[in-house]
C-alpha cells in the first residue's frame, strides 16, 4: 500500500477533485457519534484531508492519518492534526479515541484484518468505528474491478454470497491490482471487499457490535435508504456501509 501511494501525485489530484457531497453519509455518522461531549476522531487513510479539515472548520476535535507523505504534506497548514503512519501499526495510544473511520481505505491495505484490529484498538469502550468501502460481491452494479466487469461474473457473485453466508467467512480475498493508462477508481484495489466478511471478522475477532449496514456509500432519500438495509438486498449493491460499536 505504501509504496503505490507515498508519492504519488496523480492519485493526490484525483483525490482532490472529489466533490465535497461524496463524503455526505460518512460526515453525518462521524457528527452524529461526535455530539454531546468532548470527543475525539480519527480518519484513518484520510488522503488530501477534505473530511477532517471540514470537521476542524466545525470545531471538533479531528485527526487523519495516512502512509503518504504527499498526502500529509498537502495539509501543512494543521501540522497538529495529520500524520503519517507506515500503513501498519497506528501511531496512537490504545483506548483513545471516541469515533474512528475509513473512507475508501480497506480495499487498498496489505493487511485488512490489522486495519481493522488497529481500529478496534484505537478506539475507546463503546467507541465508534465506520468503514466505508465497495462492495467488491456487487451483483446489481459494475464498478472498477475484475470481479463485476462482466454480467456473468456478476451472477457469479451471488453464488458466492450464498456460499460464505452459511460459511460465515471472515478471511479477506485478494485481488490482483489493475494496471492501465485511463486510471479509474477500484483499479488499485488488492482486497475483495464486501459486507459480509467486514461484519463477520468484527463480531467474530474483534467482538463489535453492528450497528448499521448500508449498501450504499452515500446519502439518499428514505426510500433508497430503505432499500439499502434490506436484509439480503443490501449484499448485492454497490457499497459496504457498516458502523460498528466497540
Amino acid at each position: 500500500m505504501s509504496n503505490y501511494y507515498k508519492n504519488n501525485k496523480s492519485y493526490l489530484r484525483l483525490l482532490e477533485k472529489i466533490p465535497f457531497e461524496y463524503y455526505g453519509k460518512y460526515i453525518f455518522f462521524i457528527e452524529k457519534f461526535l455530539k454531546n461531549g468532548d470527543k475525539k476522531f480519527l480518519d484513518i487513510g484520510c488522503g488530501s484531508g477534505n473530511v477532517v479539515k471540514y470537521l476542524i472548520s466545525k470545531k471538533y476535535d479531528a485527526v487523519g492519518c495516512d502512509v503518504s507523505d504527499l498526502f500529509i504534506d498537502s495539509n501543512k497548514e494543521l501540522p497538529d492534526n495529520f500524520f503519517v503512519y507506515d500503513g501498519m501499526i497506528l501511531p496512537f495510544e490504545s483506548d483513545y479515541f471516541d469515533v474512528c473511520g475509513s473512507f475508501n481505505v480497506l480495499e487498498h491495505v496489505e493487511h485488512p484484518c490489522l486495519f481493522i484490529s488497529e481500529m478496534n484498538r484505537v478506539l475507546k469502550k463503546d467507541g465508534i468505528g465506520i468503514i466505508v468501502c465497495p462492495n467488491f460481491l456487487s451483483v446489481f452494479f459494475k464498478l472498477g474491478s475484475n470481479t463485476t466487469e462482466t454480467f456473468l461474473k456478476r451472477f457469479k457473485n451471488l453464488f458466492k454470497i450464498l456460499k460464505m453466508l452459511f460459511a460465515k467467512t471472515k478471511n479477506f480475498e485478494r485481488m490482483e491490482r489493475i494496471n492501465k493508462k485511463d486510471f479509474v477508481p477500484d483499479d488499485d484495489a488488492i482486497i475483495k471487499t464486501n459486507i459480509i466478511t467486514i461484519t463477520n471478522f468484527l463480531k467474530n475477532s474483534g467482538g463489535n457490535e453492528i450497528i448499521y449496514i448500508s449498501g450504499v456509500t452515500r446519502k439518499y432519500n428514505f426510500i433508497i435508504e430503505f432499500i439499502s438495509r434490506l436484509p439480503f438486498l443490501k449484499l448485492l449493491l454497490s457499497s459496504c456501509f457498516i458502523v460498528c460499536k466497540k
